[in-house]
């Protein structure tokens, strides 16, 4: 028999529980599977000798095929002491006054999470079927914008990660130009395809800003960076006040645009156009006129009454999103 090496020597607390929360992140329970069941009944001061051979195509190349010798001592049991579920409990996790009030907010949370969820499917699954039912056109010098937008923005996560784009592209095993064309490229297909289809139902829905609208939600935003500690450290760090202001507008015309987008877009699923749009305008014109406005806003040359939806891309397990 060969002379065994030590692997690893260490203390560690296991809590109970089942085999699955022992796992790794590849889901496999560790060290081995069945480990946990072998710990089961053992007492404080207990020791107990486990013998398990790796299979040969283990993950860890260190393990694979070996004959690994697990010595246990148990130098404690220790138990979860749960609290009971009562209204002194309910006190501490939020000042509730009783353990029913506490469950009252638990449950309205979950209910919301999951309508929102819903809705979110929902109305992502109508804009599918209108982008997928429409046939779009555009020049191609459209295409290289969008992709250079969504190259752009790519880049500014990856810089975020602190990673550099070549040292990504090695881990990828790809060209630049591949990953153009295999991942930016599609996405930016997507993207603008679904812009040009929902500026188009904007157009024919009538779903635009009116210039007084644009000027509160312009004076709101300007008033919040001058007013916003953290806006204003970074209007002095990296941005202008009127760029900062500009992207502060520009990002509430966007979630505004997307509100009267979704209303619209059930109004016409569930048959109730006239009510959901008089709704939309009425939430609209209430979150843009929460201030009154304190001056007119200087022109801008690239503005516009019409908002588009902004859909931005990011990096997630090292891919490009929509």
């Amino acid at each position: 028999r060969e002379e065994a090496d030590l692997i690893d020597e260490d203390t560690f607390e296991m809590g109970a529980g089942m085999p699955e929360d022992h796992s790794d992140e590849e889901g496999k329970e560790w060290p081995f599977p069945g480990f946990v069941n072998e710990l089961v009944g053992l007492q404080p001061g207990e020791k107990k000798t486990i013998l398990h051979t790796f299979p040969e195509d283990d993950s860890d190349d260190d393990l694979s095929g070996k004959e690994a010798e697990f010595i246990i001592e148990v130098e404690s049991v220790k138990e979860i002491q749960k609290p009971q579920l009562d209204d002194d409990f309910a006190k501490t996790v939020g000042g509730f006054e009783t353990v029913e009030n506490l469950r009252k907010v638990i449950r309205n949370q979950l209910q919301d999470n999951e309508t929102s969820k819903y809705n979110q499917e929902y109305f992502q699954a109508l804009i599918e079927e209108l982008v997928n039912g429409a046939t779009v056109q555009y020049p191609p010098v459209a295409l290289e914008e969008e992709i250079e937008h969504v190259l752009s923005h790519f880049l500014q996560d990856l810089q975020q990660e602190k990673m550099d784009f070549d040292t990504y592209l090695k881990t990828r095993e790809l060209s630049r130009e591949e990953f153009i064309e295999k991942e930016i490229k599609p996405v930016a297909e997507r993207r603008l395809k679904r812009d040009l289809v929902l500026e188009e139902f904007a157009t024919r829905e009538n779903l635009r800003f009116q210039p007084e609208e644009l000027v509160s939600i312009y004076n709101m935003a300007r008033e919040q960076v001058r007013s916003n500690d953290m806006l204003r450290t970074l209007r002095k760090e990296k941005m202008d006040t009127r760029t900062l202001t500009d992207t502060l507008a520009r990002s509430t015309i966007n979630e505004l645009f997307n509100q009267r987008l979704t209303s619209r877009l059930r109004a016409i699923a569930t048959g109730q156009t006239e009510v959901a749009q008089t709704t939309a305008q009425s939430e609209s014109a209430e979150t843009a006129t929460d201030e009154q406005p304190a001056a007119s806003p200087e022109p801008d040359s690239s503005g516009s009454d019409q908002a588009t939806p902004d859909v931005e891309s990011n990096i997630s397990e090292s891919t490009v999103q929509e």
